[in-house]
């Protein structure tokens, strides 16, 4: 109030109003793998917010090592984080694995695999419903092979009848008989093997060694088992001397046959600039694997890169090798010149 001349006047005060906005945003993020969410407020036009998903690391160190003809043995370690794990395989149908491994897992077994076959293993690290990336893991079985008996055979000149070891053959089974003859003079020939441990058989191939001279022979049958146990005989004709002989039944793995032969047989003598008996084979498949049969009247064989023995023979001069991959031709050192070999290279499909 105040005083205006003689008069006293009201005069209200001037209040100024200035609007203000408040905008509260609110944001949180949790950093656990799988789960990833954010809250906001209404946020003034032209705001954004960016929310990053955490991601899983995958397993590491995953190997799959082949254990025979039918099982992989497969091993990793697994990330700081997972609630599990997703396997796959590739080719056929997984078994022995779960497909879904247990936190807690870091190793497993294959089985069911077939024979001279490349296996994929694919393996995930899990958190609830996320997964890590894959990695992989690959191996190849060996042939399915089971060397039934091997040993030295007992031959007779009157009968012309070589006795081998004593075996025990699965009905049906696909085997093959490998024959190894020194020293038995010229004219040498094989009837198939017949009787005893098998119900028919038939010769798939022969190699005479060294090239030119005689009584040194190799042999190889394919036979059918009959399932039964009894000495393996072989008949020969033409003998002029009691030979030393050795004979070897393997048993091939299931679905296995041995192919005809084509240009599968060597022969030779080692020299200074090389003292390898070699191994060739016609390769008609190539998914296919070999057996390589040698035999030396006066030097022992070192199993070539890539073969396996599946019956050595001990300390005789021969032995009996099997591989993962098909070779065209194969070295088999022998450690000096002038010694003699002869060689069959079977072709077995799986």
């Amino acid at each position: 109030m105040r005083m205006r001349g003689s008069r006293w006047r009201s005069v209200s005060p001037r209040v100024t109003f200035v609007p203000v906005l408040i905008t509260i945003v609110v944001a949180v993020t949790v950093a656990v793998p799988g789960i990833a969410f954010a809250l906001f407020s209404a946020a003034p036009a032209g705001q954004s917010a960016a929310v990053a998903a955490a991601t899983i690391s995958p397993p590491t160190s995953f190997t799959a090592t082949a254990a025979g003809a039918g099982t992989a043995s497969l091993a990793w370690t697994g990330p700081a984080t997972e609630t599990g794990y997703t396997l796959t395989q590739s080719p056929g149908t997984l078994a022995g694995c779960p497909a879904s491994p247990a936190a807690s897992s870091t190793s497993c077994t294959a089985t069911g695999l077939s024979p001279a076959t490349s296996y994929t293993w694919t393996l995930t690290a899990d958190y609830n419903n996320w997964a890590s990336s894959g990695v992989t893991a690959d191996a190849q079985t060996s042939l399915g092979l089971t060397d039934l008996g091997n040993g030295t055979a007992s031959c007779v000149l009157a009968s012309l009848v070589c006795t081998g070891p004593t075996v025990t053959t699965s009905s049906g089974s696909s085997d093959l008989v490998l024959v190894y003859l020194a020293g038995a003079g010229a004219g040498v020939g094989a009837n198939p093997v017949v009787g005893g441990p098998f119900s028919s058989s038939s010769q798939l191939a022969s190699v005479q060694y060294p090239t030119g001279s005689s009584g040194n022979y190799l042999y190889a049958f394919t036979a059918t088992g009959s399932g039964g146990t009894s000495a393996v005989t072989v008949t020969f004709v033409g003998l002029s001397l009691t030979p030393a002989a050795w004979v070897d039944v393997i048993q091939l793995g299931s679905g296995e046959s041995a192919l005809a032969c084509s240009g599968c047989t060597d022969a030779g003598t080692t020299t200074a600039g090389d003292q390898n008996a070699t191994v060739s084979v016609t390769v008609q498949h190539a998914a296919d694997s070999e057996i390589a049969f040698l035999g030396s009247t006066n030097g022992t064989f070192t199993a070539a890169s890539g073969f396996t023995a599946v019956a050595g023979g001990g300390t005789s001069m021969f032995g009996s090798y099997s591989d993962l991959a098909v070779q065209s031709s194969a070295g088999f050192p022998m450690g000096s010149s002038g010694l003699t070999w002869g060689s069959i290279g079977i072709e077995v499909q799986p």
